[in-house]
Order: structure tokens, then C-alpha cells, then sequence
């Protein structure tokens, strides 16, 4: 049997995290009513989420009957007190919801519901009869519900009221919809809130669950597609991390936000045509991949290890330096739509303009300070042969070499170590990059040159 695919390994732990804290789930078609099921405790507490209690709470204890305890309830607490009792409000979830921006239009719009959902009921006696003590044995059985589909007009006042699913006229979709203005909105942009409520009768105790409905999901289509949520999370924040992030990422949008739930976008065509609720909300986190495609520039260790000259090493070097000073002048060009990310923007180029002085002054050093370059080989050396102990790691005449990145903060490094007079000795600069991105061993190489440059230099 041939071995799974990474992707296809995640996606199988995730359904089956899902079937753990969720129960059945749709097949991968999506079509079709769920699987059937058969539990012998009240599904509310084999799973963990997923589920709507009724709106109003539980239904008072006098009207429990006996043989309608459901397992792990004990008989004498079906007899124990027959007073009434107020109806006592659940704590557990009885609507979920999502929000989204709907585009300009006109009273006549509507938005297409789909909610999917199962019911259970309690089997007294199951399958295998009776227990060895004489008690009954109870069972929940699934019982599948085909997705039912509703139009949902965009008014106000029907939102209010409410909208029975059809064929389960207790389940309502209500909500509100009104026109909203903000910085970033196109005109007429209206503001919706759906949301999918139990508004069953509470069943009798035993038998909770009857009135309950698992695995529920929402989703809502647009013809015309959603409107994106303006990225104004971090905009004005005083936190220098959370400028920097809302510089980065303002390109990042929501399309929805989930009340009670999670809930995600669905694309087609470049455009966001639904939103869904999901109870396992899951993100793909793409790698990051550095540029190491600048063929001008010496990144092999082995051959920086055998620099004949520092001439030579200034030359086969100096070409990273005027790459990313092209990269600064780019990044000049960026095209930002308010002051303040303008500001940030600027504050980071004065500091990539510093560590290309820098690294420019590290290449210097190596010129200027002969012992510096041959600390700066011997490190590359001494790197190279511990690269080399990773087993079939480099064949076919290939050789350990440094990213960009690595090159340039172990060159940017140097001057301060070399010199016990530069400002920036003091600077402890730190790379920031996922895991097994490589920042390790461009600390090791900064470490590696200071310590055979002081041997060098006879210091302890």
C-alpha cells in the first residue's frame, strides 16, 4: 500500500478529530443525508460540541415517567420528588450565527440558507433486549436529516419575525440586516446577522436530547458575493508589533465572523459566494520560502572557505548588498492608503537601510582586518564540515551553502564583534522565521567566527 501524502494524513486527522467532538459528518460529496448512528449514552454527552439545546431550557421534573430515564440515570431518582419545579434555563448553546456584509441592493434581495443537522431518539430496550440485571438498556439512534435550503429575504422586519426551515417549523433562521457606512465600504453595503435558533419544546426528562439537534451547520450564499470587512485592526495602535502586523497584513480580509461558532469563506471565481459555521476551524499555514535565487552572489561555504583574497571576497559579496538596496527602493513604491501605515513603512526602511550599512561594513572588515578574514574562512570551513556530517545530505558535487538571509546577518554581525568601539556591539539582533527556516545556523555561524577570531587575536 503505497504511503499517504502529508496532506492526505492531516486531512484524515482532522475528520476523525471531527467525528471524535462532532459526530457523523457529511461524505466528501456533500450531498445526501448524514450517516446513521447508534449511541448507548444521550448524545450530549458523547460528544463535546455541535449541538442546540432548546431555547427555553428543560421541561419541569414532574413530568417524568417512569422508563424514561436514559442511561446512567438511576430509578429511584425518576421517584425521588414529584413537586413541580420551575423551568430551569439551559447553559448550553441554543442558536449559532454568522455575520457578513451583504453588497447594495434593494428590498427584493434575498440570500439562500442551507442548514444541515441530525436528531437522535431514545431506543428503550435496544437491540440486545434486556441487561443481565434485569434493566432496560437504552440506545440513541441517529436519525439523518437531509439539508433543507431557504430563501431568506434581506427585509428587516421578516428577519424579526423569524423564517421556520421548512418541514421543522421550530428551527427559525432570524436576524437583522441595516445599511452601514464605514472607511473602506463601497455605498449601500448592508450589514447582516443570521442566525439559526431551537426553539423546540423542551422533551421530558430522560429524554432531553429528543429536542436537541447535533451537528449542525450553517451556511449562507450571495449571488452577488459578500463584501470583504476593512483591515483596520491594528491601524492606530501605539504597539510597534501591531503596527508592523496591520502593515503586513492589511491585504488580509474576513468575509465573516461567527456567533457561537467558527465560520469560514467559500470562493469561486475570485469571489466569496457563501460563508459556512464550523465547529473545527482549521488553517493552512503556507512555508516560507527565503529568495535565494541571486546567482551573483557566493553562498557556497566551501568556496567561501577558500577565498583566495579579500579582493576577491569583496567581490564575489558586494553584489548582496546592492541587491537589497534594490529590494529597499521597491519597498519605497508600496502604494498604502493611510498616513499611519505610511509611517510604519518608513520607520521599517530606515531599518533595512541600517543593516544594509551594515552588511556593507561587514564585507569592509574582512577587507581592512586580515585576521577577521581568515577567522571568516576558517568559520565557513568549520560550518561546512558540520554540515557535511548530515548523511546523504550532499551529493553529486553539491556543497553546504548559506541562504541569503543567513549571509547577510553573519556579515552584518561582524563589525560589532571585531570591534569593541562600533554602536551597534551592544545590538543583539534576533532573526525571526518559522521553524527549520534556518536560524539556528546562522547563529552558529556568528559564534563560530567570534570564537576563532579571538584565538586568533590570542584572547580567552
Amino acid at each position: 500500500m503505497p504511503a499517504s501524502r502529508p496532506v492526505e494524513v492531516r486531512q484524515h486527522l482532522i475528520a476523525a478529530l471531527h467525528a471524535d467532538l462532532v459526530g457523523p459528518f457529511l461524505p466528501e460529496s456533500g450531498d445526501g443525508p448524514r450517516s446513521e448512528e447508534v449511541l448507548p449514552l444521550p448524545p450530549s454527552r458523547w460528544y463535546l460540541c455541535g449541538f442546540l439545546a432548546p431555547e427555553q431550557g428543560r421541561a419541569p421534573e414532574e413530568q417524568v415517567e417512569e422508563g424514561e430515564l436514559g442511561e446512567g440515570d438511576d430509578d429511584e431518582e425518576a421517584t425521588a420528588s414529584q413537586e413541580p419545579e420551575p423551568k430551569k434555563k439551559s447553559l448550553l448553546p441554543a442558536s449559532l450565527g454568522v455575520s457578513v456584509f451583504v453588497p447594495d441592493g434593494d428590498a427584493k434581495d434575498v440570500i439562500t440558507a442551507r442548514v444541515s443537522f441530525a436528531d437522535y431518539e431514545l431506543v428503550e430496550g435496544g437491540e440486545s433486549g434486556e441487561e443481565a440485571d434485569g434493566r432496560r438498556k437504552h440506545e440513541w439512534r441517529r436519525k439523518p436529516r437531509s439539508p433543507v435550503e431557504v430563501d431568506v429575504p434581506i427585509e428587516p422586519k421578516v428577519l424579526a419575525k423569524g423564517i421556520p426551515l421548512p418541514g421543522f417549523p421550530e428551527l427559525v433562521l432570524t436576524g437583522v440586516a441595516e445599511e452601514v457606512v464605514a472607511p473602506g465600504l463601497p455605498k449601500g453595503v448592508r450589514a447582516l446577522s443570521l442566525f439559526l435558533v431551537n426553539r423546540r419544546q423542551p422533551a421530558l426528562r430522560g429524554r432531553e436530547d429528543e429536542a436537541y439537534i447535533f451537528q449542525v451547520e450553517l451556511e449562507v450564499r450571495c449571488a452577488k458575493g459578500f463584501v470583504a470587512r476593512p483591515n483596520v485592526r491594528g491601524e492606530g495602535s501605539e504597539e510597534w508589533d501591531e503596527r508592523v502586523a496591520d502593515l503586513q497584513f492589511r491585504n488580509r480580509v474576513e468575509y465573516v465572523v461567527g456567533h457561537g461558532i467558527a465560520a469560514e469563506p467559500v470562493e469561486k471565481d475570485g469571489r466569496v459566494v457563501a460563508v459556512r459555521t464550523t465547529w473545527l476551524p482549521t488553517a493552512t499555514v503556507p512555508r516560507v520560502k527565503t529568495r535565494d535565487n541571486v546567482p551573483d552572489v557566493l553562498v557556497g561555504m566551501e568556496d567561501l572557505a577558500a577565498l583566495p583574497d579579500a579582493a576577491t571576497a569583496r567581490a564575489k559579496l558586494s553584489p548582496l548588498v546592492e541587491h537589497y538596496a534594490a529590494w529597499i527602493a521597491g519597498q519605497k513604491t508600496t502604494r498604502l492608503d493611510t498616513p499611519g501605515r505610511r509611517s510604519t513603512l518608513e520607520a521599517l526602511l530606515r531599518r533595512a537601510e541600517c543593516a544594509r550599512e551594515r552588511i556593507a561594513a561587514g564585507i569592509d572588515l574582512l577587507e581592512q582586518d586580515p585576521l577577521a578574514f581568515d577567522a571568516f574562512r576558517i568559520a565557513n570551513r568549520a560550518m561546512a564540515d558540520a554540515a557535511r556530517r548530515r548523511p546523504d545530505r550532499y551529493k553529486e558535487g553539491a556543497q553546504p551553502a548559506w541562504r541569503l538571509f543567513q549571509l547577510a546577518f553573519v556579515l552584518l554581525a561582524l563589525p560589532g564583534l571585531a570591534d569593541e568601539t562600533r554602536e551597534d556591539r551592544e545590538t543583539v539582533e534576533l532573526i525571526f522565521f518559522p521553524t527549520g527556516g534556518g536560524k539556528t545556523e546562522a547563529y552558529l555561524g556568528v559564534i563560530a567566527f567570534n570564537l576563532v577570531l579571538r584565538r586568533l587575536r590570542g584572547q580567552d
